[in-house]
């Protein structure tokens, strides 16, 4: 419980545990610039991720999330990692990361991807390993995104 209390707390990392939620009091660590909860059991992103206004890297991947929440979109990332989950689609808001740089999507379940990912012009390396992204998807994406490096395979 004290852990909560770490308002200087910068990094917080709480990978390859068994969590499938966070207390509300995560929200009172104002200065956590990164979050790392890779590898737990996650179905959905705890609500007060979406209160952490300083966050700059968000790692989740090898969770079981299928639906990345527009709250995510509202917060200032960096970086987003959410490689080995079970998205399909990610939110229309995704566009609104505008800082984001990295965003890496490796062994999900996207067969599409939002026209506002043409928003995301900091966006130097895309990953999207193992999606079912059809051709005209793909060459979509190049078209939006001509200054990222986007990678479709090993």
């Amino acid at each position: 419980d004290t852990i909560w209390h770490l308002r200087q707390l910068k990094v917080l990392e709480l990978k390859n545990n068994f969590f499938t939620d966070l207390p509300p009091e995560l929200a009172n660590l104002s200065k956590l610039h990164t979050l790392i909860l890779t590898q737990n059991r996650f179905s959905k992103i705890p609500a007060a991720v979406g209160k952490l206004s300083g966050l700059l890297g968000l790692h989740l991947s090898k969770n079981e999330l299928e639906v990345l929440p527009s709250f995510v979109c509202n917060l200032n990332l960096t970086e987003l990692y959410l490689n080995q989950n079970q998205l399909e689609r990610l939110p229309v808001a995704i566009g609104n990361l505008s800082q984001l740089s990295k965003l890496f999507l490796k062994d999900n379940r996207l067969s599409s991807l939002p026209s506002s990912m043409g928003k995301l012009q900091n966006l130097r390396q895309l990953l999207l390993i193992n999606n079912p992204l059809p051709l005209k998807e793909r060459k979509k994406l190049r078209e939006l995104l001509p200054n990222c490096d986007i990678q479709y395979q090993y």
